[in-house]
């Protein structure tokens, strides 16, 4: 009784701090300097994040050289080729991307913004068309934004977007260089975590949260890694049919569906109305239907054969908790609730199960 009693002035106590510092603290200052430190260390969080989704195949690749090596030398330095190789691939993925993605992204862009007059003539003469449209004022809020964006201020904002460019190219990099020292000081790194995490919290706590620790990062390792590969196979497959078939910026829409396949449920749902928009200005409504059929199709292996192979099992929710994370967390949080609120979601069911097997979080530990 008595440790109930603390523990619920220990709650009251933090609360009425919170109260007080909520009161006390200039908010706007203090989430301007949250902002500030955020940016001073942007490229250790991105390095992080590098770091996160490389960790695994440099564990595979560590794993098998420690195995099959025969050279002393090779094997006692196993985490360093490993990481090399790691990178090496990695580098040579981002100068391809570099070398031939991006002209070739920038070439539909030029396209896109030369037939924007057109197309806009396109939708004009569409509203027109339609009796209970004609009357209201969607073309002219539409024109004055497209307007907004070239007006003669376009000159700066060009300069501001190159010099982001070239900072963010160079935080990349700092990025890059950071997450290799992450990869191979990992060990080290997680033993202050834990005595960190040891020393905040109860000593019966910590080994909870060292075990949902690992779980979380597995999970969101799985589910990442293997929804980026099934996207990139996806999106590939989509750039080369709209090359083959003739639609308009193939490879603005290869992206689109890319990023449309990041999004569970929705996402390619959204991607498939967006290229069938697109091909109904340039080819026509009839020949673009072909594209939305093609991606219900394509929407349909992936779903049912592709997507579980290359996902795995790694979630294990139901298309209800799919839909309710998306919808949820993408409320709260927009474009980063849809790609997390899935895996967020995941985790609180391996909680809830774990909960529910023993009476206790984690008492299986």
């Amino acid at each position: 009784m008595k440790k109930m009693e603390s523990y619920w002035w220990k709650i009251l106590l933090i609360g009425i701090l919170l109260i007080i510092a909520w009161k006390a603290i200039d908010i706007p200052k203090f989430f301007g300097w949250i902002k500030t430190a955020v940016g001073i260390l942007m490229p250790f969080i991105i390095g992080a994040i590098i770091a996160f989704f490389t960790a695994k195949p440099a564990r595979a690749i560590e794993k098998s050289i420690s195995n099959k090596a025969k050279s002393k030398t090779v094997k006692n330095n196993s985490r360093l080729f490993s990481v090399l190789i790691v990178y090496i691939v990695f580098v040579a993925l981002l100068v391809l991307i570099l070398r031939f993605l991006i002209p070739s992204v920038i070439d539909n862009i030029k396209d896109l913004i030369d037939n924007a007059p057109q197309y806009y003539e396109t939708v004009e003469n569409y509203i027109n068309s339609i009796d209970f449209l004609k009357d209201s004022q969607p073309l002219e809020m539409l024109n004055e934004k497209i307007m907004s964006y070239l007006n003669p201020d376009l000159i700066p904002r060009i300069a501001s977007i190159i010099t982001t460019v070239a900072s963010s190219l160079l935080t990349l990099v700092l990025s890059i260089i950071i997450s290799i020292y992450i990869l191979l000081e990992k060990e080290r790194l997680l033993d202050v975590i834990k005595t960190v995490i040891g020393f905040v919290f109860k000593s019966k706590r910590a080994p909870i949260l060292f075990l949902y620790g690992e779980k979380i990062i597995e999970l969101f390792n799985s589910y990442f890694l293997g929804l980026i590969m099934d996207g990139l196979l996806i999106g590939a497959i989509s750039t080369v049919f709209f090359y083959l078939f003739g639609a308009p910026y193939p490879w603005l829409l290869g992206i689109v569906v890319f990023i449309g396949n990041m999004i569970p449920f929705f996402g390619p749902i959204g991607a498939a109305v967006i290229e069938y928009i697109a091909c109904t200005l340039v080819m026509g409504p009839l020949k673009a239907i072909w594209v939305l059929v093609f991606q219900l199709v394509l929407g349909q292996i992936d779903g049912n054969f592709l997507q579980p192979k290359i996902v795995g099992t790694s979630v294990g929710i139901s298309p209800f908790w799919v839909i309710f994370a998306v919808t949820f967390f993408g409320g709260f949080w927009g474009a980063w609730g849809l790609v997390l609120g899935v895996p967020i979601v995941a985790v609180l069911r391996v909680a809830y199960l774990d909960y529910k097997k023993d009476g206790i979080i984690g008492n299986d530990l």
